[in-house]
């Protein structure tokens, strides 16, 4: 029989890329929960966590096929799907400031620009003029990039406006540096803030951006909301794999030591990452740097022209002056060409719609694809009502809900909604939309990304289905693994134990079981549940030291491969019903016993009766002598009492 080594020898490596300042072997030790959980959830593989140092080397490792998933930044997200085609299959969730409560985590962050307290010279993002700047990466989103996007939006010039702007990759460095007054201004997400929030005793103030300061995920931040750090699939991984793997991530419980052990509060469905690839577009970070920009050879080229224009004739600097609007344009058709070859190429579904008349205006060979449609041309001109189910999920018409959503489009905000639609074959799917408004030569249209989240979304429904039919059940149900630790139990078995859910998870499956039971009944239990199920009564004890008699049915989960992955036990309180059993077992012996009595003393009167009768018989009939007649009476006259006295008994 093969070790448990052993067989994770035998078992295919899943590599999982991760930036991080810790050596590998720090990064192994602290993802070892969450590697662990993987691979029970999915027999066979064995996941390793690969330490990265940069996102450049975290890319560079993805193109030349040395990771099948990533822990990847929204940036990192981005330019993995433009470049190689990598897909999110699960947004982590960041815990909530208070640190507690499951299912609050938030899949959403944003940047958050801050300085010490007492620096009431800056109130606002325009105040950082001529300030020193410290912000995470170039690259963060949170961390510079969206911060970035708002400072511009109030007339900052990031390459003249600053005093000094670095970058240090470290959230309690520039908590340090701005608390010491190194520096000004810090730049971190929301969440990053939250954790080194206390280590400066003057305390931080976040500063608003053009639209107040927000809250998002129970953060204070300077900018709107972008999709937090995601698990992306490279395009060559197996969909099965990357399925189960989805499976296994959206069940992590918030507050368990697999959250803790990626510093999250869980998973989320994959977030739509077409906001941040707006962000980078707009400020041309990289893949999108090319969008409109000359080359420093090329603006060199131009001056050098236009001063030999000033010392020329008037017509060459006409000449220059053509020459110049001559490369501009073609700058710009070459940045058209960029910006289309990703339109072409990208792997996400894109189009522009007309919210005059709800009308295909173009749209990529991907949207085609996921609509089901044979070529763009076809759908060009059409309204979206020929890609829409006649109602949406609520009921509502499709027409009239698409010119609510339309009209919200309109005001150039964005937004991100479900909306369910049709193929030509009849094929009912569900697609998450990101719209955003955007005028073209004066004409108002709408940009979209959309992908399928048919199965996401069924599969959502049904985890939550299950929760819900789990947590309301009314017998005590607690799921174990496959060593006899506890990963579930529901609400019915924390109400009747007086455990928490917290107290409860990673403990024995044997930790409610009385030392009323004999050795050999519990000692019986988990073998016998691993053989294939146990069914029996077992005394179990309460927090609080009450003892209670129980059901208990187990049975085995296995997976695709006959393994057993899990096990799982439900208990009925049958404590109530052995004691009226016991009453009910005691009056029914009594009353046999009242039953035998009654039976002995009506034979007994019988026989009485017919002794009596023959006394009187002899008394009457007979000639007998005084003496033979006076015990004749004597032995009538004991009957009598005797009989009289059994009758009470009767009684």
């Amino acid at each position: 029989m093969l070790s448990s080594g052993q067989l994770a020898a035998q078992s295919s490596a899943v590599r999982i890329g991760l930036v991080s300042g810790e050596s590998q072997r720090e990064v192994s030790a602290l993802f070892l929960p969450f590697t662990r959980y993987l691979e029970t959830g999915i027999p066979g593989n064995r996941f390793e966590i690969v330490r990265m140092a940069s996102i450049e080397e975290l890319i560079r490792a993805a193109e030349q096929g040395r990771i099948e998933f990533a822990f990847c930044s929204a940036s990192a997200m981005v330019e993995l799907n433009v470049r190689l085609g990598a897909r999110p299959v699960a947004t982590q969730l960041q815990p909530s400031p208070d640190g507690n409560g499951a299912g609050r985590g938030s899949p959403l962050a944003g940047g958050a620009v801050f300085v010490r307290k007492s620096r009431t010279d800056i109130r606002a993002l325009r105040d950082v003029k001529g300030k020193r700047v410290l912000a995470l990466s170039p690259l963060a989103v949170g961390g510079w990039l969206a911060p970035l996007h708002e400072m511009r939006h109030v007339g900052l010039d990031e390459k003249k406006d600053f005093a000094s702007l670095q970058f240090l990759f470290s959230y309690q460095g520039i908590a340090e540096q701005v608390c010491a007054g190194k520096v000004d201004v810090g730049v971190l997400s929301g969440p990053a803030l939250g954790r080194v929030h206390d280590s400066c005793p003057d305390g931080f103030r976040v500063l608003p951006g053009p639209s107040g300061v927000a809250t998002v995920g129970g953060y204070p931040v300077s900018t709107r909301p972008y999709p937090e750090t995601a698990l992306a699939a490279m395009a060559n991984v197996d969909p099965d794999l990357a399925s189960r793997l989805v499976v296994a991530l959206l069940t992590i419980a918030p507050d368990s030591e697999i959250a803790r052990a990626v510093n999250s509060a869980g998973f989320s469905i994959p977030q739509s990452y077409a906001p941040v690839q707006q962000l980078m577009e707009d400020l041309r970070v990289p893949p999108f740097e090319s969008y409109g920009s000359l080359t420093l050879t090329q603006e060199m080229a131009l001056r050098v022209r236009e001063i030999s224009g000033v010392l020329a004739t008037f017509a060459l600097i006409l000449f220059a002056a053509w020459l110049r609007a001559h490369r501009l344009y073609r700058d710009l058709k070459t940045s058209e060409s960029v910006r289309h070859r990703v339109f072409e190429r990208s792997h996400i579904a894109q189009g522009v719609v007309d919210p005059e008349g709800w009308t295909f205006v173009d749209c990529n060979p991907a949207a085609v694809q996921l609509y089901g449609w044979s070529s763009r041309d076809e759908l060009k001109g059409k309204s979206i009502a020929v890609v829409s189910t006649p109602a949406q999920a609520d009921g509502t018409p499709s027409t009239v809900l698409a010119a609510t959503q339309m009209a919200r489009a309109g005001t150039a905000k964005e937004m991100i909604f479900d909306w369910r639609h049709q193929r030509p074959d009849g094929t009912v799917w569900d697609g998450e939309i990101h719209v955003i408004g955007f005028r073209s030569n004066g004409k108002l249209l709408v940009q979209f990304t959309l992908q399928d989240v048919t199965a996401s979304r069924a599969l959502e429904r049904r985890v939550q289905l299950l929760a819900r039919a789990l947590h309301s059940a009314k017998e005590c149900i607690t799921i174990g693994s496959a060593e006899g630790r506890i990963v579930y139990v529901n609400e019915a078995f924390v109400t009747t134990y007086g455990y928490s859910e917290a107290e409860l998870l990673g403990q024995s499956v044997l930790t409610v079981v009385s030392p009323r039971n004999s050795a050999e009944t519990t000692g019986g239990i988990l073998p016998g549940t691993l053989a294939g199920g146990w069914r029996g009564e077992l005394w179990t004890r309460t927090k609080s030291g009450r003892d209670i008699l129980v059901d208990l049915t187990t049975a085995i989960v296995y997976d695709e491969n006959k393994r057993v992955v899990a096990t799982i036990g439900s208990a009925r309180d049958i404590t109530e019903y052995r004691i009226l059993q016991e009453q009910y077992s005691q009056s029914q012996k009594m009353e046999g016993i009242g039953r035998l009595a009654g039976g002995i003393a009506h034979d007994f009167n019988n026989l009485l009766t017919v002794i009596n009768g023959y006394c009187a018989l002899i008394l009457q009939k007979m000639q007998v002598t005084v003496q033979a007649r006076g015990l004749a009476g004597r032995s009538e006259g004991a009957g009598r009492p005797a009989r009289c006295e059994w009758t009470a008994c009767l009684r």
